[in-house]
């Protein structure tokens, strides 16, 4: 993993993307997404954001920032977890 948080955000965002493929759905789909980091500030958090915004494209899902002492790996700085809302 890179110690780099723009590139950590880039390996989040692009697994994000396989998993949307897998469901055959798309960014408009998200209903929620929520960041956990490990050092949330203004900076921090503008480096996810513009990754973010260009994936999403425009959409807007219900979306939540929250700091956390540690993931599941020492080096990991953070993880996005969304749910993403199908049709029937």
């Amino acid at each position: 993993m890179p110690a780099d948080l723009d590139e950590q955000t880039g390996i989040a965002i692009e697994n994000l993307a396989h998993a949307l493929a897998a469901l055959d759905a798309g960014p408009e789909q998200i209903a929620q997404m929520r960041i956990y980091m490990t050092d949330l500030r203004p900076e921090t958090h503008g480096v996810i954001m513009t990754r973010l915004a260009a994936f999403l494209n425009g959409e807007q899902p219900s979306l939540t920032g929250i700091g956390v002492s540690a993931l599941a790996e020492p080096e990991l700085q953070l993880e996005i977890e969304m749910v993403v809302s199908l049709p029937a």
